[in-house]
């Protein structure tokens, strides 16, 4: 079972700076933080993370999700050839009414991946994928005229309507952003084995706070914290808090 133990010292030390504050503390979060990547939780993680422990997490996901990214990739480029090489008049037809749509869609790529790509701009997220979800009719006949099979039909539909304007599925499924991809579309799954590998957590069986110490401004802390694994093997480990908006997060 895991567990958090403060040693006297610290509470004390941590009474001087943080009494009052209410929420959180600065140990706790760094508990918390722990005790998620050890149970594989990003978005708890995430919950008290901020700044470079926020991209990390980002990263670590991004690790987690690359083990879809190659059958996305093999999939969808198979049914690219098949539907662009497959010779049916039906499908130019069937193209031929929303060309303009599809130039719409293309204008508001600034690239393929910043649909996907973290961060990116909210806005024309949206509205991309408003764009997609109107021509969705088209990618479902055409599916529909070549007997298109997949595991995920919604995912490959969408990913078909967003390479044609840009011309390519190359430059749509370039490997710096197939992991968001595959996230996005739930085609891979981060799996809590994987995120405790990743972060280097793994197994947490207790957790004790060795010194909590205020930093450089009472909005800064400093957390050192004796992390035990299932085997009773010990490592220590500091970690650097900051208060943003009345929380205590890792950054």
């Amino acid at each position: 079972m895991k567990k958090s133990v403060m040693s006297t010292a610290a509470a004390v030390v941590l009474g001087l700076f943080v009494s009052g504050c209410g929420g959180n503390t600065p140990d706790g979060a760094a508990v918390t933080y722990v005790n998620a990547l050890a149970k594989g939780d990003i978005e708890t993680a995430k919950s008290v993370a901020s700044g470079y422990a926020q991209k990390e997490l980002d990263e670590i996901t991004r690790d987690c999700a690359k083990g879809g990214v190659e059958k996305l990739k093999t999939e969808f480029e198979e049914i690219y050839r098949t539907i662009m090489h497959g010779g049916k008049l039906e499908a130019d037809e069937m193209l031929k009414p929303h060309m303009n749509e599809f130039i719409e869609l293309g204008k508001t790529f600034t690239g393929g991946g910043a649909l996907f790509v973290q961060p990116y701009d909210a806005e024309k997220k949206k509205m991309i994928n408003e764009r997609v979800e109107k021509l969705m009719p088209v990618a479902e006949q055409l599916f529909s005229l070549y007997g298109i099979k997949t595991e995920n039909p919604e995912a490959m539909k969408k990913i078909f309507i967003m390479a044609l304007p840009l011309g390519s599925f190359r430059e749509l499924l370039d490997d710096n952003y197939l992991p968001d991809m595959a996230l996005e579309y739930g085609i891979t799954k981060v799996t809590p084995e994987c995120v405790a590998e990743k972060s280097g957590m793994g197994t947490v069986d207790e957790i004790n706070v060795i010194e909590t110490k205020q930093g450089d401004s009472a909005d800064q802390a400093e957390v050192r914290l004796e992390i035990i694994n299932a085997n009773g093997e010990s490592k220590k480990q500091e970690f650097d808090i900051e208060k943003i908006k009345d929380e205590w997060k890792v950054k």
